[in-house]
């Protein structure tokens, strides 16, 4: 089942975080669910009207890049099975996303559809989750990367690569801060910033962009104004040398705090299990790499945060992390 708006699994991991914001939704008007600023009255009233339609209605937004000659994927809209149905035969291609045009958070309402068969499942999770959304169908880009790009009020930026798990589902594995973007990233994001009506115009807001690498193209495959990410707080992100984005200690996204000597990087390593298995433990099992900085479970999702100067290095580590997870949920 997916969880309410504004209900994070992670959002506990807050709780004990020096200078960290009241609980709930990361701050004065900032949410962790873009479903949130849907509601008439509430933080996304702070938005300008356009910028916030297209962070909430993915097919809105599909339409304004596309006008805006920006690279999209060939995508359509439905209501229905029935409409999907002849969407999805009609183009005779796969795979495919199909996602709910209501914005979500983390991925939710957003599945890779491989084969027919699996349509009608998909839809009847997504329209369980909001019945009255008309679905997208768009053909599934096959990217070298994926990165976040957070955009602050001052128009500083932090640079996050990420990669999903491989399942149907498009969930995060992994995502590595801060990192360095090449220029034709660079280039990519100015344009799709440059589309975008009103931002940076709100004080106190942010939005990130999920940008997918395909060539020399920059497809923007997700917008959203909300701070659902624990690199954003205190505790999660001073260790890659990144100060907070939220919180009392917060400042402009890309602010830095490294040091003398190499370069850090932060890994946010997602750990999921499923029904059939024990819990994460509360606490790391002996023996874990010493670049493990945090860690935090609830039931059967965990994440760690490993830090240090080799990404390559923080990989292996999370492996083994991964391995000794596994072994002390055996015993």
């Amino acid at each position: 089942m997916d969880p309410l708006p504004g209900e994070v699994w992670w959002k506990p991991a807050l709780a004990n975080v020096p200078a960290a914001t009241s609980a709930g939704n990361g701050g004065p008007g900032l949410v962790l669910d873009d479903r949130l600023l849907a509601e008439p009255g509430g933080p996304g009233d702070r938005l300008p009207p356009d910028l916030r339609r297209l962070i909430v209605d993915r097919g809105a937004l599909r339409e304004h890049l596309a006008g805006q000659g920006l690279p999209t994927p060939r995508w359509a809209r439905a209501r229905t099975f029935e409409e999907a149905s002849r969407q999805v035969i009609a183009g005779n291609r796969f795979p495919l996303a199909i996602k709910s045009a209501r914005n979500g958070m983390e991925g939710q309402g957003v599945f890779r559809l491989e084969a027919f068969r699996e349509l009608p499942k998909f839809i009847e999770r997504l329209h369980g989750a909001a019945p009255d959304a008309d679905l997208i169908i768009e053909d599934w880009i096959q990217v070298q990367a994926t990165v976040e790009v957070t955009v602050g009020a001052a128009g500083n930026r932090l640079y996050a690569q990420k990669s999903l798990e491989k399942s149907l589902a498009a969930t995060t594995a992994w995502r590595l801060f801060p990192v360095k973007p090449p220029p034709e990233l660079i280039r990519g994001t100015d344009r799709i910033l440059a589309a975008l009506p009103g931002l940076g115009t709100a004080p106190g807001s942010l939005c990130r962009l999920t940008i997918g690498l395909a060539g020399k193209d920059c497809f923007l495959l997700a917008l959203s104004g909300a701070a659902n990410r624990l690199e954003y707080f205190p505790g999660w992100c001073e260790k890659a040398g990144v100060m907070p984005t939220v919180g009392e200690a917060a400042a402009p996204p890309a602010t830095t705090v490294q040091g003398p000597g190499p370069t850090r990087w932060g890994r946010l390593q997602f750990l999921r299990r499923p029904s059939r298995q024990p819990p994460f433990p509360s606490a790391l099992p002996p023996g874990c790499p010493a670049a493990v900085t945090r860690y935090f479970a609830a039931g059967r999702q965990a994440v760690a945060l490993l830090s240090g100067p080799d990404p390559k290095a923080l990989m292996q580590q999370a492996t083994l992390l991964v391995r000794l997870l596994e072994e002390a949920g055996e015993s």
